[in-house]
């Protein structure tokens, strides 16, 4: 209702298009944003261990060539 108001009155006050709302415009809305979010946050959890895994392969790959250098 606040929303519809301040709308209202920035209609009147100036011409040409209002910004886009910044709020959810319904419980679907709110509730898509939070899951991704929160799916955001699993898939840079994901990116971490994958990252990880890379690197510690990487190691062990050159862990093995300077081993059969020296022996």
């Amino acid at each position: 209702m606040a929303n519809d108001r301040i709308r209202k009155v920035l209609r009147r006050s100036r011409p040409g298009p209002l910004p886009p709302s910044i709020e959810p415009e319904s419980t679907f809305d709110a509730v898509l944003e939070m899951r991704l979010a929160e799916l955001q946050q699993q898939v840079g959890e994901i990116k971490g261990r994958v990252n990880s895994l890379f690197f510690f392969v990487l190691g062990a790959a050159m862990l093995q060539v300077g081993l059969s250098f020296v022996g």
